[in-house]
């Protein structure tokens, strides 16, 4: 049931967002500039731009609540506090969670947090020495990430901040130190670490000193907490993120309900969440292996790469589950239809990636968020996501339509797509690479 005209009773959109740039809406770029959002840089977050578009355009205020099912580092969450509004984000990875907590918590006094980087840093220098013994200990992929004497430097101020603050100081001062030492990782290896992996095999030009890149990490996020508190709106607004699966979320919200959904959920585009947090997780000690990662992080995701799945040995009947022909039988037809073309595409190509898998358990997973979420909206709200089509080995999924008709099956009223930009012509040198046209639509879903 595609519509045209505006939905959930929003005014229109091209009246209220004439001066975005639209086509940034499901990208980083305008978050990486704005303070609290660039923290941590995250290529699979999106613009705060869009979070303040749809909060004008659907008319929420202070004394309404946003859920994010999807919380990522906290967009939607940051972008709704500032303006003095409530939000509870859904994360159910444990270090993407808990870096949005840390954006969230603007309790700390900036002077306060000024002396203590003096003092971390100063206290750092003096324990080279064990840092240096503790670092060879570290997995390999530290070590190809960076030099000997760089990663002594950040293993020294990762100790100086523990040795300075104890555990039980949660989302306080220690975490505001060790959220500056994430993010100056990348910044800091020799290793080129852009998206959405890690390249420890191709080095940069020139190494940055840990101990520079923590401080300048640290002092850009002191004066962000300073410019972003002395604004009276966000002290009444409650944000929350909560570590738990979108997919589930109603049984948490057993009696809350929320006035809109504002998210950006995985994109059936083969990428890997969890290795995305590998090398952070490494250095503090939170996994040391593929096997690790795998326990703590990639079990827990919505399905989204085929990293995630596992082959039947023998299959018995389709790989789509039943519950997307509950939701809509003719959406399950063609899903399977799109399932069996990747099963046999599969076979012609090397590496034989289990793409028909990975689009079975997406669209079961999502159509889970799908009727969770509804659970837990009021009647006339919208749930509202900034999604992408996909192509693996050129078998088209026109993802956003074919979620809004799921919706519809569940027992949303009706569902508009707006298209904001088209994807995927970086890569068309690439002789691999699919030919399919992809695109990045907002896809808004009544209650």
């Amino acid at each position: 049931m595609l519509i045209s005209d505006n939905s959930c009773g929003a005014a229109p959109s091209a009246a209220v967002t004439g001066s975005f740039a639209k086509r940034d809406y499901g990208t980083f770029k305008d978050s990486l500039r704005a303070p609290i959002h660039r923290w941590f840089e995250y290529p699979a977050g999106f613009s705060y731009k869009f979070i303040q578009a749809k909060l004008i355009e659907h008319d929420i205020g202070p004394d309404q609540i946003v859920l994010d099912p999807f919380a990522g580092t906290g967009t939607t969450s940051i972008a709704c506090k500032l303006e003095g509004i409530p939000s509870v984000g859904v994360e159910a990875h444990p270090f993407v969670a808990w870096v949005a907590k840390v954006k969230l918590n603007w309790a700390l006094d900036p002077s306060e947090l000024a002396q203590n980087l003096s003092k971390t840093v100063e206290l750092a220098q003096t324990k080279m020495s064990e840092a240096r013994k503790i670092a060879k200990n570290l997995p390999e992929l530290l070590h190809k990430c960076f030099s000997s004497e760089n990663l002594a430097r950040l293993v020294a101020i990762r100790e100086a901040i523990r040795s300075s603050w104890p555990p039980s100081e949660a989302v306080g001062v220690r975490d505001f130190f060790e959220l500056a030492l994430t993010a100056a990782l990348r910044r800091a290896s020799t290793a080129k670490t852009g998206w959405p992996y890690i390249s420890p095999n191709h080095k940069k030009a020139s190494e940055v000193d840990g101990l520079l890149a923590f401080d300048t990490q640290a002092q850009m996020m002191i004066h962000d907490l300073s410019t972003v508190t002395s604004s009276l709106a966000f002290q009444d607004a409650q944000s929350e993120i909560l570590e738990y699966d979108a997919r589930v979320l109603d049984k948490y919200f057993s009696k809350q309900r929320f006035h809109i959904a504002i998210t950006s959920p995985p994109y059936l585009n083969n990428y890997d969440y969890a290795d995305r947090t590998r090398l952070e997780m490494y250095f503090f000690g939170q996994a040391r292996s593929w096997k690790d990662i795998t326990t703590t992080v990639r079990q827990r995701l919505i399905t989204a790469a085929t990293t995630q799945v596992t082959r039947p040995k023998s299959q018995r009947g389709e790989l789509v589950d039943a519950s997307v022909r509950g939701a809509n039988a003719d959406i399950y037809q063609k899903l399977v239809k799109a399932v069996r073309q990747l099963g046999r595409e599969r076979l012609r190509h090397g590496g034989k990636k289990d793409y028909d898998v990975m689009a079975a358990e997406y669209f079961r997973d999502m159509v889970a968020v799908l009727s969770a979420t509804k659970n837990v909206l009021l009647s006339g709200a919208a749930f509202v996501l900034v999604v992408g089509d996909s192509a693996p080995y050129g078998v088209h999924i026109p993802t956003e339509r074919w979620l809004g008709e799921l919706a519809i099956g569940l027992g949303y009223r009706r569902y508009d797509i707006e298209q904001i930009r088209t994807r995927g012509g970086k890569w068309s040198a690439n002789p691999q690479r699919h030919s399919v046209p992809l695109r990045e639509s907002i896809l808004t879903i009544c209650v």
